[in-house]
């Protein structure tokens, strides 16, 4: 994780630990209500996410808190896993899970792509996507990883690799691919109406974006 990353997950986990303490010498005069819960599981689960992903333990744990009965025991719960968090942030165990869970969503999603191609009856159309979805997860982690800033309403393929190719990281041609990618998503988004997909293309553009990500394998590993 990059160094100013890492400072403001610190932060924002010290500002948890802190409101949990305030929680603590609160508890016993207001007691915990259901809006002071539910507020403290947002907050938590943003930097969570933000730090280890949406399929991390941590936010397994988030989740399964918010199924306890009432306020007190969701509480209790949440405390649990949020301090467990910031303790295995703060000491450095987490430097790796994000990117390998990245890593492990980027995989799924090309594997997903390939057993779809391979299948009898299957439309070019879920492959595309499929392999796009990879492909638009791994130059979003690429960019991170360069530090380069892309807003939030900006993000996609295209915009994705132009900012990579702006900053010098990737070659005109391999913009010119990825812009080729997006173009082929869109018709896909929108059912192919004009019949462009075949899965000949589909089964072309999976294998560029698996090549893609196998030669900056260094990216996600």
């Amino acid at each position: 994780m990059k160094a100013d990353f890492v400072k403001k997950a610190y932060s924002r986990s010290a500002e948890l630990m802190l409101q949990l303490q305030q929680f603590e010498q609160q508890r016993g005069d207001a007691g915990i209500t259901l809006f002071k819960v539910n507020d403290f599981a947002t907050r938590a689960a943003n930097l969570v996410h933000s730090v280890t992903g949406s399929r991390s333990v941590y936010a397994e744990g988030l989740r399964c808190a918010l199924k306890h009965k009432t306020p007190l025991e969701q509480y209790f719960a949440l405390a649990g896993v949020v301090q467990a968090f910031h303790l295995d942030l703060t000491g450095g165990n987490l430097d790796n899970l994000r990117q390998k869970i990245e890593g492990e969503v980027i995989t799924d999603l090309l594997q997903q792509a390939r057993r779809i191609a391979a299948a009898k009856g299957t439309t070019p159309s879920a492959v595309v996507l499929l392999a796009c979805s990879a492909a638009e997860e791994f130059l979003r982690h690429w960019c991170e990883e360069q530090s380069i800033k892309v807003t939030e309403k900006q993000r996609n393929l295209a915009r994705f690799g132009k900012a990579l190719r702006e900053a010098q990281v990737i070659s005109v041609t391999q913009e010119k691919r990825i812009e080729n990618w997006f173009g082929f998503r869109n018709d896909a988004i929108k059912g192919d109406k004009e019949g462009r997909l075949t899965l000949d293309i589909a089964t072309h553009l999976m294998q560029e974006v698996e090549d893609l990500v196998l030669e900056q394998r260094d990216i996600i590993s």
